[in-house]
């Protein structure tokens, strides 16, 4: 294999791993595929890395291969490994939190509510693939209604709305949200609150 298909691989590999978080917004559910062909990669980089230390221990003295490229696959593939969702947190660059919901599904699929600031909702959804979306949401008591631009997970473009459930020990404290996405109050889906700021008020 020559150098330059190395080269082609680590390109795709280590920028599609940099910048996954642009890449799940831009291909939504399809990004499952681009994590598939990236975990393959990475197998194949972390085999070429064994047979290039095996090659080294056992060859001559005089044709030992360079160590550079060792010194250069070895850490990016443990850094891929400990942080699988890229070295840099992107969202942390959007609006503050002000509630972080989360719902697990079957087969440990999740999704997230995000409630932010100036009425913005951000919806993730991680199940064979990531997708996210941005949509807005008002509330009215205790009652919060979501508009989405699509679909997603639990979440409809219109008609969904969950209810605040406050612990009894705090008042501003949330302790669920009841998710309904029809008005006939038939089914509910409780999203376990993981993060609520002290600015978040109702």
């Amino acid at each position: 294999m020559k150098f330059k298909w190395q080269n082609i691989l680590f390109i795709i590999f280590f920028t599609s791993w940099f910048f996954k978080y642009f890449i799940d917004i831009l291909l939504g559910k399809f990004g499952f595929f681009l994590t598939l062909a990236n975990v393959l990669i990475w197998i194949f980089l972390s085999l070429y890395a064994l047979f290039l230390i095996l090659k080294y221990l056992i060859a001559d003295t005089t044709s030992k291969p360079k160590v550079k490229i060792l010194l250069i696959i070895i850490p990016l593939l443990l850094t891929t490994l400990f942080y699988p969702d890229g070295l840099v947190n992107w969202e942390k660059f959007e609006s503050k939190n002000l509630i972080v919901a989360a719902y697990t599904g079957t087969a440990n699929c999740r999704t997230y509510l995000k409630i932010r600031a100036n009425n913005v909702l951000k919806v993730s959804s991680y199940c064979f693939g990531a997708e996210h979306s941005w949509g807005k949401y008002v509330i009215k008591g205790d009652t919060i209604f979501f508009e989405l631009p699509k679909d997603l997970g639990y979440i409809r473009t219109k008609g969904t709305f969950g209810i605040l459930e406050k612990k009894e020990s705090k008042k501003a404290t949330i302790n669920n949200i009841c998710i309904y996405n029809t008005p006939n109050f038939n089914r509910c889906l409780s999203f376990k609150i993981d993060e609520q700021s002290k600015d978040f008020d109702f």
